[in-house]
């Protein structure tokens, strides 16, 4: 962790020595904007460049490296807090050097969303974007034995699962877990094959049950079941009935839908 921490502190202070970063205001501050259903990540920086600079150009070159760094350690904060079980974030995660390195890699990777920069009144403006799937894989090849290694080896009418989150505060986990309200686990990486799962995620989101079933990886017939709480440390854990968790297992147990990770939540935009 203190090798990523000092990297990232390291770059920050070298560009904003030259350009300083901009606190947004209250409308802004929600510049950690999660985009699960878009399946990346993105942050918002912003920085002005140096009152003393010659000329309008090196001011906005300079400004402009600043807001990518601003958006960069964003992102570096938003990613520490990420829940990969239901009882264990990034940041503990970091003290593994080869977790730390390959987040490293994750931060440096992000890009630019195009048409997203703007230059006025000295402030420049950009948004980052790094998708999720390399971050899901550092974590998935982690805890690659644990997932399931058997095909699947019945059929099912369904051709995905979508659990309706929105009446509940569901957090996402880079480890998705489904558990019945009396605790048995319903779905989680040992019901998936890895490498669908590093593929996709082992869980896909959505901002509504509509857009959910026009989903390619639920298909056309999904199996859709509300959920009805969510538990572990921080809301990390979906909960369904246990009558809605008796008709997913014996529908969907050791299935195409199950192991090909065809699973897809509804959570609040």
């Amino acid at each position: 962790m203190k090798k990523l921490l000092t990297a990232v502190l390291i770059t920050t202070f070298l560009v904003l020595t030259l350009a300083t970063a901009v606190s947004a205001d209250e409308d802004l501050v929600s510049n950690v904007m999660v985009k699960y259903f878009k399946g990346s990540v993105e942050t918002v920086g912003m920085a002005v460049a140096p009152d003393n600079m010659s000329n309008a150009a090196q001011a906005k070159v300079l400004a402009r490296e600043g807001a990518i760094v601003d958006a960069r350690a964003k992102m570096l904060e938003y990613i520490k807090g990420v829940h990969i079980t239901k009882d264990v974030t990034v940041v503990n995660a970091m003290a593994n050097s080869k977790i730390n390195q390959s987040l490293e890699g994750f931060i440096n990777g992000t890009y630019v969303v195009r048409g997203s920069e703007n230059w006025e009144e000295g402030i420049y403006q950009v948004t980052m974007r790094k998708d999720i799937d390399e971050f899901n894989r550092v974590f998935y090849e982690k805890q690659s034995t644990e997932f399931a290694t058997k095909p699947a080896a019945k059929e099912t009418e369904y051709t995905g699962l979508v659990i309706d989150a929105r009446n509940v505060d569901l957090k996402p986990q880079v480890m998705f877990r489904i558990e019945a309200e009396n605790g048995t686990v319903v779905y989680d990486n040992t019901k998936a094959l890895f490498e669908p799962a590093v593929d996709k995620g082992l869980v896909g989101f959505a901002p509504s049950v509509e857009r959910a079933s026009e989903l390619p990886r639920v298909g056309d017939n999904p199996l859709i079941v509300e959920a009805i709480n969510v538990s572990g440390e921080a809301g990390t854990v979906v909960v369904v009935s246990n009558g809605d968790a008796a008709v997913i297992n014996r529908e969907l147990e050791s299935t195409k839908v199950f192991r090909q990770a065809n699973v897809v939540a509804v959570i609040d935009e």
